[in-house]
């Protein structure tokens, strides 16, 4: 499930044996803002990076093929909507649904929350006009029961290739 800030209720579940836990966090300190999301598998009541369930080894795999080809993908001109169509292209053809509950792949980092921009369709902004941006596609296999989500931030550096923060 994927859900605003703002409308967020914490599960009262115990993590148990087999689970999966994503921690999405935006930390603020100082006027400046970060943002970071990792999906923890959790198997025989541990923390591992190396699941044996296959639909866990597989989300896992989807999202860090997704981070490999966004950055194979963008280049300085790559507008949001072409990362947009690109990345939910990528998640489809791996065999994967978008879930964020705005349907959107990311966003600016800015300072001021109505400032933020989002990977979504119709806005032709080249990423490199993005001081900060990130990529945090929320995905589930067509028919799973498990939502994977990883986020980084990028931006490009002075030579103009994409850097990850």
């Amino acid at each position: 499930m994927s859900a605003s800030g703002r409308d967020y209720i914490p599960a009262s579940e115990h993590v148990g044996l087999h689970n999966l836990v994503t921690v999405d966090l935006s930390p603020l300190h100082d006027g400046i803002w970060g943002d970071c999301a990792r999906s923890f598998v959790i198997e025989q009541g541990k923390w591992t990076q190396t699941p044996k369930t296959g639909e866990f080894l597989l989300g896992l795999q989807a999202e860090a093929h997704l981070h490999w080809a966004m950055r194979s993908f963008v280049e300085p001109t790559t507008t949001v909507d072409a990362l947009y169509h690109f990345g939910n292209a990528e998640i489809q053809r791996l065999g994967f649904e978008n879930l964020d509950f705005m349907g959107n792949l990311g966003h600016s980092i800015a300072m001021r929350r109505e400032d933020r921009s989002y990977i979504a369709p119709g806005d032709h902004t080249p990423l490199s006009k993005l001081s900060f941006f990130t990529f945090e596609p929320h995905i589930r296999q067509y028919n799973g029961a498990w939502g994977f989500k990883h986020e980084e931030i990028y931006y490009f550096g002075n030579n103009g290739k994409l850097r990850l923060l």
